[in-house]
């Protein structure tokens, strides 16, 4: 993943090798771009980098320096780029398909020129309201619920029109895990076909047929051949929830999706890349694996032989932990490796809770609750949510994404349950109080919330108050 900010000649003295590299390709795939169909190629002069640096001017280039701005607006797709100016502004996305890469340098290029610093929009989320005092009921609950599932059956409907060539459907794994979750925890028939629905129309529409394993999208009838690590994980999730309607179908379905991850996903030491056609490697990911096989294993739903890796795995984790409790991002990563992040630290803090539940070695205890706590010191805000990253950079803000917030909340809960300490069930409050406004504006990520109130009503029984 590469996020250009701006060209710069320090940049490129100061880049490591992997990065001089990178550009080299850069250069390569404009000459290769922007070739003038009036000239014979022979007569066409190719670009260097310093003409590059003098005509395109407001762009730097730099690679994963920000890797929560990527993880926050990245819309599925390997190798999403954003073109951002140097005040850190949105000049446009570059969606793989794009052909004309310089023209898509020119066009930014000439936006900024004609509209100064105010080109392109701003890196934001919405507006973050102040937070407020509130104490949830199962009725303040489940009208949010309600409102989520009306959204889920519109999308739902959308899904099962035919199949148009303007047409575009991605995975959406989040709306997926809430209605599933919502099935199980509030027992509704009518959520539970719903869910039922929703994985076989995904699985018609984007389970590949030869490799196994779920397309990032598909636009009319061309699957986008990219396929993300999380979306496979958060359909094995939502398996093991739906496993209580149907056992045997959720069972071979979750041994398709573990062969799919071994056949489309890089492997280094034991650890599986993001997305299945590039070797980048994020923590987070091989976090939400290393749970998800602990769930399949507690419901009897993993495959013969493979809790034996599981202990292997852990220990591999392990060693992405420093004693301070941060969690490194990349896992093989240099001295230079980005700021710790909000969703590696709670991803981290879950799968080691897990760890604990599963062979009751408090360490995993320990660490989870230590990188767990690294997020409330260093990342948690006093006037509500949690920041993605604590970075110094004066021209991006700093971010309070909601699914990042959401899976902050669900480990907070874990937390009280393994230690009894009210203190992080009192943050998981306060964060869930802190986007009751505004959940709905962080798109398809507003279902998120829906899971975190769902784990709030198992946390503190809220059914079963409601209904004595």
């Amino acid at each position: 993943m590469m996020i250009w900010k701006a060209w710069s000649k320090e940049i490129f003295e100061e880049a490591a090798e992997q990065l001089k590299l990178i550009l080299l390709m850069l250069v390569s795939d404009l000459n290769s771009c922007s070739m003038d169909a009036q000239f014979q190629p022979g007569a066409q002069e190719a670009y260097t980098l310093e003409e590059i640096e003098r005509n395109f001017l407001p762009v730097k280039v730099t690679v994963e320096e920000r890797p929560d701005i990527e993880l926050l607006l990245s819309p599925g797709y390997y190798p999403s780029t954003l073109l951002l100016s140097p005040e850190g502004r949105i000049l446009c996305v570059v969606q793989p398909q794009e052909k004309d890469l310089y023209e898509v340098l020119f066009q930014a290029r000439r936006q900024y020129i004609n509209e100064g610093t105010k080109a392109g929009v701003p890196v934001g989320m919405p507006a973050y309201p102040v937070q407020e005092a509130f104490s949830w009921g199962m009725n303040e609950i489940q009208t949010v619920i309600g409102a989520l599932m009306r959204s889920c059956e519109q999308e739902l409907q959308r899904i099962a029109t035919p199949l148009s060539e303007q047409k575009t459907i991605g995975f959406e794994g989040k709306m997926l895990l809430f209605v599933t979750q919502a099935a199980l925890i509030l027992r509704d028939e009518h959520l539970t076909s719903l869910a039922g629905q929703y994985m076989e129309h995904m699985a018609a529409v984007l389970w590949d047929p030869h490799n196994n394993g779920f397309f990032a999208s598909i636009q009319g009838e061309t699957p986008l051949p990219i396929k993300k690590l999380s979306h496979q994980l958060e359909a094995m999730e939502a398996l093991v929830s739906f496993a209580q309607q149907d056992e045997t179908s959720s069972r071979r379905a979750i041994e398709a999706l573990l062969q799919a991850i071994e056949g489309n996903f890089s492997k280094d030491e034991g650890l599986y890349s993001t997305y299945s056609s590039t070797t980048t490697m994020y923590t987070a990911d091989n976090m939400h694996l290393l749970r998800c096989l602990l769930l399949a294993r507690d419901k009897e739903l993993l495959p013969a032989g493979l809790e034996a890796n599981i202990s292997l795995f852990a220990a591999r984790l392990e060693q992405t932990v420093a004693d301070d409790g941060s969690v490194a991002v990349l896992p093989f990563a240099s001295a230079r490796a980005p700021v710790p992040l909000l969703s590696t630290q709670v991803a981290c803090a879950r799968a080691f809770f897990a760890c604990y539940r599963y062979n009751k070695e408090t360490r995993f205890l320990q660490k989870g609750l230590r990188a767990l706590g690294y997020a409330i010191s260093h990342l948690m805000l006093s006037l509500g949510g949690v920041l993605m990253a604590k970075d110094q950079s004066d021209r991006l803000p700093l971010l309070r994404p909601l699914d990042a917030n959401m899976e902050f909340v669900l480990a907070c809960l874990e937390a009280a349950e393994l230690t009894e300490a009210s203190m992080y069930r009192e943050c998981a409050r306060n964060v869930l109080a802190m986007f009751r406004q505004n959940y709905s504006g962080f798109g398809n990520q507003k279902y998120t919330y829906g899971t975190g109130l769902l784990a709030l009503v198992v946390a503190e029984n809220l059914l079963e108050a409601g209904e004595s």
